[in-house]
């Protein structure tokens, strides 16, 4: 676009419209840049809470199972203790 000189009242009119336009549409773009990262940081935050909670769970789970694990193992070893001390005594010849 050829801008007339600033001196000239009509021209100078239109210079101030197109740089008014200008900065509407440079305001407009800023507004939805700031929606959109709005957006963008919502889902984000969202994202980021699901898998807190899923890490949680999935502790939750690992801990029960250890907990589980545990007391099988001692189980075992309570097994193992009494057949132990079921056994005769051997004597080595």
């Amino acid at each position: 676009m050829i801008y007339p000189a600033r001196g000239d009242g009509d021209g100078a009119d239109r210079w101030d419209e197109d740089r008014k336009r200008m900065n509407d549409f440079g305001r407009q773009a800023q507004e939805t840049f700031t929606e959109l990262s709005e957006a963008t940081l919502d889902s984000l935050l969202t994202t980021i809470e699901m898998l807190k909670a899923k890490l949680a769970e999935q502790k939750a789970q690992r801990e029960k199972e250890d907990r589980e694990l545990e007391a099988l193992r001692q189980e075992q070893q309570r097994q193992y203790e009494e057949w132990k001390r079921q056994q005769p005594p051997r004597h080595i010849v």
